[in-house]
């Protein structure tokens, strides 16, 4: 690592270098003013020297200053403007600029092609790059909630996670990440080892017309991403710095005393003797009170620093840059470590262009052992921390303080766990463009990552039953490369009103994965102490194993553009994928699109000049691989021995698994209508979508076959393209902006709507899968809906109880008794009492409509900016609570609970009894527990998801420093929540789609304040 930053330094001091011997050309004092259309002046326009780092602003009448040598161009912009430039002259200028309708003539990326936005005929949200880079973050997805429509973003608080991006919802049961496209690189991810401060832009591409281009891996949206790239001029210097506190929500816990009155009243309601650590407790030698959250819980900081150089001439450009970004978590031994370095350049000769983007990362994890935050709530407050008594000396459950939970203290010491991760990605393209209108392009892409994972455990005992005694390692290092080479040919032509583009062209990828595992135990020590020699020939005894997997696709593609006077535009797309990991038969397969688009605002009829409207509307279908190589082969294990005659053995084999060799494409098929327009000369712009996606030949694990076919009768089950799946939304953004006043501001709102539906689900007719305990998907409703008791209140008598019978007169909860919770019967079938067959569906855990909102604004020299997130209609299960609440178990108590009693009726919480189910389910007869709608809650929310208030130094107090631009800047990230959920926080990253909004302890949002810098030169 020191060598890195040394290095890095040094190609820091010799671009600066070679910057300071650039000669100065002969300059002249030029002076002017920028008016408005309307003639008013503009304040904060912002005037450049072409080709150079010089750079002014208007002051408040709109008066500027710049030295600039003879016959040179300036360049004049504004926000809401059209860019403007203007060649140097004599005497004082007067510029004047004109609305811009810049959301319409920005450039848009859509694969293999870039089109103006105003000629879109898809669905794609362009990211405000500026805004997302205000939030901090190890991964480009966390920093897209809230800006864009469609755009699901749920993200875990451990450093070094990554966060579940859903686009348009779930059309997968196996995987529904989206598709990253890094500067035309259609095989890598934005994942953690991506430095976020390298983007340029940020496209979304949502439907099929324009996502279809991409076939493969395309069904769940593709996240199309531009790196910085170098431009015309001296070399430029930037520099970032960010550092920032850190903490997560708490628990209210009750108190050891608060504790031990409502242990002691759960144990006396069950007539159970305490516990004798309770019994004993206040007597010498048993007094500990252990904040366990406190020594879980901690403040963690990131840092966050970014150097880059950029510059060129007329022929080439270059980009480079080095960042360092940590963070020590908020959670007992959890931390993540970033180094990267980035090489973008690109040279061009005539009819020749060759370019490269390339980027080397080293990223280094802690991971936390078990689930610090369950296992701390798993512990006594009347229990110590140490026990010399133990091996390894912690403290851990036994009869005198039973709980079945590990200390958490004692598994993150006397367990460590890290991995490393190197990674190189990137790719290089040669074009020749042999004429005006069309050209080639060779563009070969890889991406190689070694890691290496190390767990090693020192003897020690964790909990009452888990003890280690021997010294262990496990150490796995992985390999993969994954290549791709790429040939398209380009054209654009036009005839008059007539104007063609498009792009044909041809891929081919393979990739590569090996990984060998390798474990050992009995290590010896160094000295004294717990230090062991770590290294796997020390061991006494060592098992190692391997795996290696490969794959390899290719395809031919083409897409057609057409384009008449503006007004009338059509585009169609074709896809013809073939991919190794499919059967026999099994393995091509053709993704077609079309889309077109209505510019009604070009039309004669169309008389409102201030306005623009356009209607478009695309169907597609989209191809999605979500199997592993060689499923659909079986597997033989050749260790098998059998006896036939005599006394030796015989080698023999036998399939151990079953394989479908009908694996086949999954395939989304997508409509999409939409309408996009601005009014008041661009100040007010919109977009509204509809969309249905239907996902069809959807692979499931989950369909069940007999034991004898199996040997068993659980999962895994072969893969089957078994399910289908629909998801039907609407998306809606508007924007205000305006730039006339000495405050300028815009903001931006936006809505989207989804309905999932389960229309399939397996070949043996199969109508529902079930999640035990607590969901079920269900043919004709949402995936991983909530299937639980309905409970009814609390008992508060015995004539309650008896009186509470079906229509046969039975009692439905015979052995309950007051203070218990009381559950509705919903089952038909005849049997007595409450069971799990009296479950019903009680809410879905899929938002009803999901909001951003981002607002900017700008005064003089300060700025503030503030990214809310709302999400409204869902329903989460308290996992937490169901722990902390139940009081039937030894734990952790929730503070202030006041259960049942006949002197304290009025409550929501049941009797306190030992060691039964009874008020976490129905009756102490059953062996489910928890499976009831006592801690399903409202997930309802709206975030204040980023805060930032900052100040851009004057430039002509920069100017004697020598430096262009720099910005002090505050921030906050998730400061404020409302909610009514009850649990850390609403935002539940759980990635299983089965059961997505059960918090069994997850990690909640960081909340956090920073502070930065940022300067170039």
């Amino acid at each position: 690592m020191r060598m890195k930053r040394r290095l890095l330094n040094c190609l820091m001091w010799s671009f600066f270098c070679l910057a300071l011997t650039f000669p100065a050309a002969a300059q002249q004092k030029l002076t002017g003013k920028v008016l408005s259309s309307k003639g008013e002046p503009l304040r904060g326009a912002t005037i450049s020297l072409k080709g150079s780092q010089k750079t002014v602003a208007t002051d408040a009448e709109g008066n500027f200053s710049i030295d600039a040598p003879a016959g040179s161009t300036l360049v004049i912009t504004f926000v809401g403007f059209a860019d403007k430039e203007l060649k140097t002259g004599n005497g004082p200028l007067s510029i004047t600029l004109e609305p811009g309708n810049s959301s319409l003539s920005d450039v848009v990326v859509i694969g293999y092609q870039t089109v103006r936005r105003k000629d879109l005929t898809g669905a794609v949200d362009v990211v405000k790059v500026a805004e997302a880079q205000k939030m901090v973050a190890a991964t480009v997805g966390e920093t897209l909630q809230g800006l864009a429509t469609g755009v699901n973003v749920r993200s875990s608080g451990r450093a070094g996670s990554e966060a579940v991006i859903e686009i348009r919802g779930n059309g997968s049961l196996l995987n529904n990440n989206p598709m990253y496209v890094i500067d035309g690189l259609p095989l890598t991810s934005a994942n953690r080892d991506f430095n976020p401060a390298d983007i340029e832009s940020i496209q979304i591409l949502k439907d099929a017309s324009a996502a279809a281009i991409y076939g493969s891996r395309a069904a769940n949206g593709v996240i199309i991403i531009t790196t910085k790239k170098g431009k015309d001029g001296p070399m430029k210097t930037s520099f970032s710095a960010r550092y920032g506190g850190e903490n997560i929500k708490r628990f209210q816990l009750a108190g050891t005393q608060e504790w031990i009155a409502l242990n002691k009243q759960a144990y006396d309601n069950s007539g159970t003797p305490y516990m004798k650590g309770v019994a004993t407790y206040g007597q010498p030698g048993n007094t500990a009170s252990t904040d366990w959250q406190s020594l879980v819980m901690k403040t963690g900081h990131i840092q966050d620093y970014d150097l880059g150089f950029s510059g060129g001439g007329p022929n080439s450009s270059y980009f480079v840059s080095g960042s360092y970004f940590k963070n020590t978590g908020s959670v007992l031994n959890s931390s993540f470590e970033r180094e990267t370095m980035r090489v973008n350049t690109e040279s061009k000769k005539g009819i020749f262009k060759i370019g490269e983007n390339m980027i080397l990362s080293n990223s280094y994890e802690n991971i936390p052992q078990g689930n610090p935050l369950f296992d701390m709530l798993a512990m006594l407050p009347i229990m110590s921390v140490k026990d010399p008594t133990n091996l390894g000396g912690f403290a851990t459950g036994n009869n005198d303080f039973f709980t079945a939970g590990e200390n958490p203290i004692a598994i993150n010491t006397l367990f460590k766990s890290n991995t490393g991760n190197i990674r190189i990605k990137g790719n290089a393209f040669a074009e020749i463009k042999p004429a005006d209108w069309i050209w080639y392009r060779f563009n070969v892409g890889a991406e190689v990552n070694w890691s290496h994972f190390q767990q090693f455990n020192i003897p020690g005992r964790i909990s009452k039953d888990v003890q280690n005694n021997v010294a262990a390692l496990i150490e796995s290092r992985d390999q993969a490369y994954d290549i791709i080479t790429e040939h398209t040919i380009n054209f654009s032509k036009s005839f008059g009103m007539h104007h063609i583009d498009g792009v044909v062209g041809f891929n081919f990828q393979q990739d590569h994965y090996a990984n060998i595992l390798s474990n050992g135990t009995d290590f010896p020590t160094i000295g004294s102490g717990s230090n062991y020699l770590q290294v796997l020939t020390a061991a006494g005894s060592t098992y190692s194993a391997g795996t290696k997997t490969d794959w390899a696709a290719q395809s031919f593609f083409g897409r057609l553009n057409y384009n008449f006077n503006d007004k009338y535009l059509l585009s169609g797309t074709v896809r013809r994928e073939s991919d190794s990991r499919f059967g026999e038969g099994y393995k091509n397969a053709t993704f077609p699109a079309v889309s077109a688009a209505w510019n009604i605002s070009k039309e004669n009829f169309f008389d409102w000049r201030d306005v623009t409207l356009k209607l478009r509307g695309s169907y597609g279908s989209l191809g999605n691989v979500t199997v592993a190589p060689w499923q659909y082969l079986g597997v033989a294990n050749s260790t098998i021995r059998y006896m036939f005659s005599g006394t030796s053995p015989q080698v023999g084999a036998t399939q151990t698994d079953l394989a479908n060799a009908n694996l086949r494409w999954e395939t989304d098929n997508t409509t999409d209508v939409g309408i996009d327009g601005s009014v008041l000369n661009n100040k007010l712009s919109f977009s509204v979508d509809y969309f249905k996606r239907l996902s069809k030949n959807v692979l499931t694990t989950n369909d069940p076959l007999p034991a004898y076919l199996t040997g068993n009768s659980n999962p895994p089950y072969p893969a089957v393209n078994a399910a289908s799946l629909q998801n039907v939304g609407f998306e809606a953004s508007l924007t205000y902006r305006n730039n006339d006043n000495p405050v300028r501001f815009d903001i931006t709102a936006n809505v989207s709507h989804l309905k999932n539906k389960l229309l399939a689900l397996g070949e043996t007719n199969n109508t529902s899968y079930v999640q035990e305990p607590l969901t079920r998907s269900q043919i004709g409703r949402s995936l991983g809906e909530y299937y639980l008791l309905q409970s009814d209140g609390i008992f508060q008598s015995q004539q309650e109880i008896d009186s509470y019978v079906d229509k046969n007169g039975n009692k439905i909860q015979p052995t309950a008794q007051p203070g218990n919770m009381k559950f509705i019967q919903h089952k038909t079938n005849g049997v007595q009492g409450i069971t799990s067959d009296d479950r019903i569906f009680r809410g879905s855990p899929w938002p009803t409509f999901q909001t951003g909102l981002v607002v900017n604004l700008s005064y003089k020299a300060f700025a503030f900016n503030m990214i809310w997130w709302g999400s409204f209609g869902n329903k989460l299960f308290n996992g937490s609570r169901a722990l902390l609440e139940n009081l039937q178990g030894n734990n952790a108590y929730e503070k202030g609970l006041k259960p049942w009693t006949p002197q304290n009726p009025h409550t929501n919480i049941p009797l306190a009894y030992f060691g039964s189910g009874t008020n976490s389910s129905a009756d102490a007869s059953l062996d489910v527990i928890n499976i009831n709608d006592r801690w399903l809650e409202s997930g309802s929310f709206i975030r204040l998801r980023n805060v930032e208030l900052s100040y851009t130094i004057p430039p002509s107090v920069l100017h004697r420093v020598r430096i262009e631009n720099a910005r002090f800047y505050v921030s906050g990230q998730n400061l404020l929540t409302i909610t009514k959920y009850k649990g850390l926080d609403p935002e539940v990253a759980n990635a299983d789609i089965f059961s997505r909004g059960v918090d069994n302890e997850s990690y909640p949002a960081n909340r956090m304040i920073s502070m930065g810098l940022q300067f170039g030169f």
